[in-house]
């Protein structure tokens, strides 16, 4: 099915997995066999298994009979090589909540939504099974599933995004450690138990990461402004240990303007510099889109809002999805946090008169350390 949200076309899949271990198998072959999921669709259904039997299953504080959990292992190897990964954990990370069905003797939380593991347009905020929806409109053993998405504004990318330089790979010591994480990614999910995409995907990203502190180290390293500035510290040290120098002084003068000079030229070649190396800026910036972590994202796409931090009120209805209100917002948020609040800690009274003058370390055991405001 394909639904029009806001302008953007998405097409959405509901699954349902028999409840009969034999059948459910078959139906999840004939899925992986004829790739009838897909990963830009979201699929919701009854899937009659779980991912996890130790997040996804709860049983009595007396103990139960063991979940049989048929074609579990199966089902996730098959979303993730469909590259789709479960919505709610997504949002929630490996949390033990979200059950759908509770019986009495087991709860299990086989009713779910799947969604693109990356490049996904939309941001998930919230997703679980609340007990009141439905209620009274229809009847069943199931609760539902409920999520609320947004989607992340549009922006071409700016020049402090991260990049990848594609320079460090003239170094084969990067490409050895490139390879070496790689490998040891792959081994900590064998494709066995956890199918092929799961591997990659922490390969990946694992790779980006170290690939792009490598490219900032050599920014750093190598770039003749950071240079000229660590001559400069160095030469400044060295005078302010031997005293005034002429000879110190002069240079320090000299790397001041060195360093003047080469800002100017460095600003006028950044353009040409720029063209010269587009195609590489390209590749690095899809690189980067492609491999990064599913969490790493720095859009936000709504606020809740609250006329005071000091008694925060939860209501879905007071949200801001503009520039200016989420910068308000932050900036209230913050302020509050930073701002002098009151010690929680009980006063006490006024020390007690003696009839032997007290020493300041019985004062300080009678009366306790001093208390100040906290300050955030």
């Amino acid at each position: 099915m394909k639904c029009d949200i806001n302008g953007t076309k998405q097409d959405f899949s509901s699954v349902y997995l028999s409840a009969q271990p034999s059948s459910r198998k078959d139906q999840l072959r004939t899925i992986s066999k004829n790739k009838i999921l897909k990963e830009h669709a979201i699929t919701g259904g009854d899937f009659n298994c779980v991912e996890n039997n130790d997040l996804d299953v709860k049983y009595p504080a007396r103990g139960g009979a063991t979940y049989a959990n048929a074609g579990g292992k199966t089902l996730a190897r098959t979303m993730a090589d469909s590259g789709m990964i479960d919505a709610f954990r997504l949002v929630h990370g490996d949390i033990k909540a979200g059950y759908s069905r509770l019986a009495h003797t087991i709860h299990t939380r086989i009713d779910r939504i799947y969604t693109q593991a990356h490049a996904s347009v939309w941001r998930w905020q919230q997703i679980g099974s609340p007990p009141t929806t439905f209620t009274g409109a229809a009847h069943s053993d199931h609760l539902p599933v409920v999520a609320r998405i947004a989607m992340a504004k549009e922006r071409p990318p700016s020049e402090i995004d991260a990049k990848i330089n594609p320079i460090i790979f003239d170094n084969p010591n990067t490409r050895t450690i490139t390879k070496l994480i790689w490998q040891k990614q792959i081994e900590k999910y064998p494709h066995e138990s956890h199918g092929y995409a799961k591997g990659w995907a922490a390969a990946k990203s694992a790779v980006a990461t170290y690939l792009l502190w490598e490219s900032n180290e050599h920014r750093v390293k190598h770039s003749p402004i950071s240079k000229i500035k660590n001559s400069i510290r160095i030469t400044h040290q060295a005078l302010i240990s031997k005293g005034p120098t002429p000879a110190l002084t002069a240079k320090i003068n000299s790397l001041n303007e060195d360093l003047i000079n080469t800002r100017k030229t460095f600003s006028h070649s950044t353009q040409s510099a720029k063209n010269k190396i587009a195609r590489e800026e390209l590749l690095t910036k899809e690189f980067f889109t492609t491999f990064k972590s599913r969490t790493n994202n720095g859009d936000i796409a709504e606020l809740y809002t609250t006329t005071s931090w000091d008694n925060p009120v939860h209501d879905q209805n007071n949200t801001t999805d503009s520039d200016k209100g989420i910068l308000k917002e932050l900036r209230k948020y913050y302020s509050w946090l930073y701002s002098e609040k009151p010690s929680l800690a009980r006063k006490r009274g006024p020390p007690q008169n003696t009839t032997r003058q007290t020493t300041p370390r019985e004062r300080y055991k009678a009366h306790g350390a001093p208390r100040h405001p906290i300050r955030m």
